[in-house]
């Protein structure tokens, strides 16, 4: 007879109990094979699901600009080994990280100046002794590009459930008095998109602030604003979800929610009764939206799932996943 576990056994401990003869239950499984593939999924430290057997990241070395595509090793993780070897005693910056689900949405930049850093003279950019890729808060930017079609649905009306789930530190001080973006693909208030963001301007009266905008392509119209001020710590490792469903018959404190380290917070939200139908006005950027409020800090993982309904559930154990991976606690 097989005994059952809670996820509250699974994925709430750092400790598991000892399994009773006969009990195939396969603890620690990577998150494409526990929660299914997402509709996009980026990582610098990991392999994602077991399937996957594409590389993680192409790299520059900044001595000659050549490059290299780094894979995982036996244990699921970056190919530490074979970065150090190629790199050296140089620099080492991503050209490309590559989307795991095999879709080919894969964040890219070409431009030298403008790649993030994932080897500083020799040694690997790390956080929680994690591989994680540094942004410089001056123009290090990544783009998925002719991607305005691909991701509308995480600022327009289609009925489904929004989940991005980051592993990412914004700042290197504990007062940056910056935005940061994590992701996003809008420009200006006038736009139709969405950012992802840490706000802890003084000037606008934030402090290490939450926040998720949705823009509708009406002049500073948003159709979500989800705003939580002191929630997050500057200059730490952090998991940050939110969960937004495109639904206009809610109120703005039902489409949105920030999740961060595994706790939902509360919002100030700012609604309008409609979001645009229109494909987003940019590419989805990492590091950035449209090339402004560039992220100063590391990002480490990143997954976009799209789901039929409004679901809490599902987002919460994948962060159970990520934070015992990235020993967020």
């Amino acid at each position: 007879m097989f005994l059952g576990f809670s996820d509250r056994n699974i994925f709430g401990r750092s400790l598991f109990p000892t399994l009773p003869i006969g009990e195939t239950r396969i603890f620690n499984l990577m998150p494409f094979d526990e929660f299914g593939i997402p509709f996009s999924g980026w990582s610098v430290a990991r392999r994602l699901g077991g399937t996957y057997t594409g590389n993680l990241i192409e790299v520059r070395r900044s001595s000659d600009n050549a490059l290299s595509n780094i894979g995982f090793n036996s244990d699921n993780e970056l190919d530490v080994a074979t970065l150090t070897g190629f790199i050296g005693a140089s620099s080492g910056f991503i050209r490309t990280i590559y989307d795991q689900t095999g879709a080919g949405n894969n964040f890219v930049q070409t431009t030298l100046a403008n790649q993030p850093r994932i080897v500083n003279a020799g040694v690997v950019d790390t956080v929680n002794g994690k591989p994680s890729a540094f942004f410089d808060g001056v123009n290090d930017v990544m783009t998925v590009s002719a991607s305005t079609v691909t991701y509308k649905w995480l600022s327009s009306p289609d009925g489904f459930s929004h989940h991005i789930l980051g592993i990412l530190q914004f700042g290197t001080s504990s007062n940056p008095n910056a935005i940061y973006v994590l992701i996003g693909n809008l420009s200006s208030s006038a736009s139709v998109g969405f950012w992802y963001a840490y706000d802890d301007r003084a000037v606008s009266g934030f402090s290490d602030a939450y926040r998720c905008d949705v823009y509708r392509g009406v002049l500073t119209t948003q159709a979500v604003l989800n705003l939580v001020n002191n929630a997050i710590t500057p200059n730490k490792l952090v998991s940050l979800a939110s969960v937004l469903t495109n639904d206009n018959t809610l109120p703005g404190q039902l489409r949105d929610y920030g999740i961060i380290n595994g706790l939902v917070k509360g919002n100030l939200n700012v609604n309008n009764p409609t979001y645009s139908t229109a494909n987003a006005s940019n590419d989805l950027q990492l590091g950035a939206s449209n090339n402004i409020f560039y992220l100063n800090g590391y990002i480490s993982e990143l997954m976009l799932y799209k789901r039929t309904a409004q679901d809490f559930a599902n987002p919460v154990k994948i962060i159970e996943n990520q934070k015992k991976f990235y020993v967020i606690t």
